[in-house]
């Protein structure tokens, strides 16, 4: 009987850090958009290894507990997924670049 009591907090604890770990997930790539908005219109093109690096500093600013736990390579392909969805908005949303370009 006490097993099953541990089997159950243990399932409990698993299922709140798997959620709690996929809610700041979404919420650092979405944070991710705006940053590589931010980083592109401050630094333009050309400058991918200065706009990651400055991109990162403000991640670990913005979750400093959460960049702990994440690896540079994940925090890459997060990075990634935020410019895929950058260049679809320049391409979609002529507002956008101009934010970018400044015309």
């Amino acid at each position: 009987m006490n097993n099953n009591i541990y089997y159950y907090i243990l399932i409990t604890i698993f299922v709140v850090v798997v959620l709690a770990y996929g809610f700041t997930t979404g919420r650092a790539i979405e944070w991710l958009k705006g940053a590589v908005v931010f980083s592109e219109r401050e630094l333009g093109s050309g400058t991918g290894q200065l706009k990651l690096r400055i991109v990162y500093d403000m991640f670990i600013d913005k979750f400093p507990a959460f960049s702990t736990v994440v690896p540079f390579t994940l925090f890459s392909y997060w990075v990634d997924i935020a410019l895929r969805w950058f260049k679809k908005q320049l391409e979609t949303n002529a507002n956008v670049k101009v934010y970018i370009e400044g015309e």
